[in-house]
C-alpha cells in the first residue's frame, strides 16, 4: 500500500496531457508537454525510486528537471494559456528540490522554479485569479518538501541518539567486564610471583587461563547480543545517511 501511495503522483499525467490535447490548448502547450514528459519526468521517477528505497537518490539529477521546466514554461507563457502538465510536474519537482536540495544551484533553480510558475499564469486573462491559485499549490508544495526534510532530519539525529546510546551502553559493560577479569589476573599474577612452589604456580595460571577464556567468551556474547537485537531494528534508509555513516554498534567490526 505505502509503495502504491508514493506513486499515486503519477496519475494526473496522462489525463492533464489529454485534456490538453483534446481541448485544443493549442501547439506550443503540447510542445511544451511533451518537452517537460521526456526530460524532467524520467529524472523524477528515477528519484521517487530512489526515495522508495530501490537505489540511492540521485539528487544531482534533480536541477536538470528543474531546469528543463523553466524551459517549458517559455511556450506556456508565449502561448498565454495554463499547461497543467508542466504545472504539475513542476510542483513534484519543487517538492523533492525542496527536500533533498544541498547546494545553491540547487536552491536556486528552485526558487526560479517557483517563481516561473506564479508568473506564468499571471501573463494569461484574468491572470489575478490563476496566479493566486498557483501561489497556493506552489507554497503547498514548498511546505510539503519542508516537512519531508524535516521528518528525514529528525530521523537522523534520532538514529545518531540510538547509536551514541548503544556506544555508551557497550563502553560500560565491557570495562566493568574486563576490570573485573583482568583485577583477578593481576592478583593471581602477583600470587603466582611471590611463590616458589610449583603447585600454586600451576593453580594461578590455570585460573589466569580460565580467566582470559571467560572474558573472551563474554566479550563475544556481548558483541552477538547487540548485533541480535540490531537485526530486528528499523534502520534508517539508506538514503537519509550521509555517506561513510555506521548503523548503530557496526563500530565494533571495526578493525
Amino acid at each position: 500500500m505505502k509503495t502504491v501511495i508514493t506513486w499515486l503522483w503519477l496519475l494526473p499525467l496522462p489525463l492533464t496531457f489529454a485534456l490538453e490535447a483534446l481541448t485544443g490548448s493549442g501547439w506550443l502547450v503540447i510542445l511544451a508537454d511533451l518537452f517537460a514528459l521526456a526530460t524532467a519526468l524520467p529524472i523524477l521517477i528515477r528519484t521517487q525510486r530512489a526515495a522508495a528505497g530501490v537505489t540511492r537518490p540521485q539528487i544531482s539529477r534533480l536541477p536538470f528537471a528543474a531546469l528543463a521546466l523553466i524551459l517549458a514554461l517559455i511556450p506556456v507563457a508565449a502561448a498565454s494559456t495554463l499547461s497543467l502538465t508542466v504545472m504539475w510536474l513542476s510542483l513534484m519537482t519543487v517538492v523533492m528540490l525542496s527536500r533533498w536540495f544541498s547546494t545553491g544551484l540547487q536552491l536556486l533553480l528552485l526558487i526560479l522554479l517557483s517563481v516561473g510558475n506564479l508568473v506564468v499564469p499571471g501573463l494569461m486573462p484574468d491572470g489575478i485569479n490563476f496566479a493566486f491559485a498557483a501561489s497556493t499549490v506552489i507554497v503547498a508544495s514548498l511546505s510539503l518538501g519542508l516537512l519531508l526534510r524535516m521528518v528525514d532530519r529528525s530521523l537522523l539525529e534520532r538514529q545518531a541518539t540510538a547509536a551514541e546510546a548503544e556506544r555508551r551502553r557497550m563502553a560500560t559493560e565491557l570495562h566493568d567486564l574486563v576490570a573485573h577479569e583482568v583485577t583477578g589476573i593481576v592478583v593471581l599474577s602477583q600470587a603466582a610471583a611471590r611463590s616458589e612452589d610449583a603447585g600454586i604456580l600451576r593453580t594461578a595460571l590455570s585460573k589466569i587461563e580460565e580467566s582470559g577464556t571467560r572474558a573472551l567468551e563474554e566479550i563475544r556474547s556481548l558483541v552477538s547480543d547487540t548485533t541480535s537485537v540490531r537485526q530486528f531494528r528499523c534502520p534508517v534508509p539508506r538514503r537519509l545517511r550521509p555517506p561513510g555513516a555506521r548503523r548503530p554498534g557496526e563500530w565494533l567490526r571495526r578493525g
